[in-house]
């Protein structure tokens, strides 16, 4: 699988966010994702699946789940964030990416996505 820009994003605020230092980061993160993964559950209820795929519904909410995490980002970059191991910084980021991938990411790169988000959502827990 090609890394898309977002699984790489993905993977360098889990990077950012490790070791002993960065646990406000990492519980930030966790929290953030942890919201997502409630909005994105009641997504997947209110539109049926047809042949086990997402669809265009889904897809369009996901896109503005995408929109409302982008705008916390840059609400974040406003405040002096400047890394991806600033927590709010990272936990809007983290989000916006998961929902991009939910938008327009194939199915193995959601699935590998979403194993990303277990272990942020661990790694803060």
């Amino acid at each position: 699988m090609e890394e898309s820009f977002d699984i790489s994003e993905l993977k360098k605020i889990k990077e950012a966010t490790s070791g002993f230092f960065k646990k406000k980061a990492r519980q930030k993160v966790a929290v953030a994702l942890k919201e997502m993964d409630k909005e994105v559950k009641n997504i997947y209820k209110l539109y049926p699946f047809k042949n086990l795929k997402p669809t265009e519904d889904h897809k369009k909410k996901f896109w503005q789940l995408k929109l409302k995490y982008h705008d916390k980002r840059h609400v974040a970059l406003r405040m002096g964030a400047n890394s991806h191991s600033h927590p709010e910084w990272a936990a809007a980021s983290a989000c916006e990416s998961w929902a991009m991938i939910l938008s327009h990411g194939n199915p193995e790169e959601q699935k590998y996505a979403r194993n990303l988000v277990q272990e942020l959502i661990q790694a803060g827990s």
